[in-house]
């Protein structure tokens, strides 16, 4: 008796199509919203501001590109925010903005087919190292507080906002650092190519923390830099550009292609 080899199952490779932006929301240290941010970089002002006071925790150098005052409250109001670290609240926000600048309308009919997909370095690091620190310091689990370790999850922001915005889509974290956007844009198009979803919110966030300011400095002096930590938040509504198109919708901006590689 024979058998017939083993055939293997032939892969698909997705046709990748031209993304549309048709909404945009932003978070920086010299603007809270697209339209402040544009202002901005027409002066191009610096955007590092005392950071000292705005933590508990020594700082390798006191300034940073911080968004000083900055309270998710004022932006999502009080219920259900007050344990929301910064990434999360960073990220919402955004996503907000993003949602109120596009002509897409996510209610019961599609938002089965609208997802998140947010870039970051390693999410919340305050979050983290914080939730760490407890099960070393605390009586585990009674002292422990347990409110705080979803934000100890990288995808924790992402997760929030598909909550907090009814997105019942795919939902991803992406970890890339510098290329963090970059990977997450790329991803979508996948996603979308492949028939997964019809809009994605796409983005990154990354806050400024004591921790990530200390880890920050200790990468910099490995190659002499001395340039003050930052934060902030971007997302994008990001769709295919023929069906923007084809539903007589016309597109803020389009991405062409986006490729990454680690050397």
């Amino acid at each position: 008796m024979t058998s017939a080899p083993h055939s293997p199952r032939p892969t698909r490779t997705p046709v990748r199509k031209p993304l549309a932006i048709t909404g945009v929301g932003v978070l920086c240290s010299v603007a809270t919203d697209p339209a402040g941010l544009a202002a901005a970089l027409t002066t191009r002002p610096d955007g590092a501001v005392p950071a000292q006071d705005m933590f508990s925790d020594p700082l390798p150098r006191p300034d940073g590109h911080v968004l000083a005052g900055f309270k998710v409250r004022d932006h999502l109001g009080r219920k259900g925010t007050s344990f929301f670290d910064r990434s999360t609240a960073l990220a919402l926000v955004a996503t907000k903005q993003a949602l109120a600048d596009t002509g897409l309308r996510v209610d019961d009919g599609n938002r089965e087919r609208v997802g998140m997909v947010l870039g970051t370095t390693a999410g919340s690091v305050k979050s983290t190292s914080e939730y760490s620190r407890e099960t070393f310091v605390q009586e585990r689990p009674y002292l422990v507080n347990p409110l705080i370790f979803p934000n100890a999850v990288m995808n924790c922001a992402a997760g929030q906002a598909a909550i907090w915005y009814g997105l019942k889509g795919v939902n991803a974290t992406v970890a890339g650092g510098q290329l963090a956007l970059h990977s997450a844009l790329r991803y979508s198009g996948t996603l979308l190519a492949c028939g997964y979803a019809d809009a994605l919110l796409v983005g990154a966030v990354e806050e400024f923390s004591a921790q990530t300011a200390w880890a920050t400095a200790y990468a910099q002096r490995t190659a002499g830099g001395d340039l003050p930590t930052g934060e902030g938040s971007a997302v994008f509504v990001v769709e295919d550009a023929d069906a923007v198109r084809a539903a007589g919708r016309t597109p803020d901006a389009e991405v062409l292609a986006v490729e990454v590689r680690q050397l």
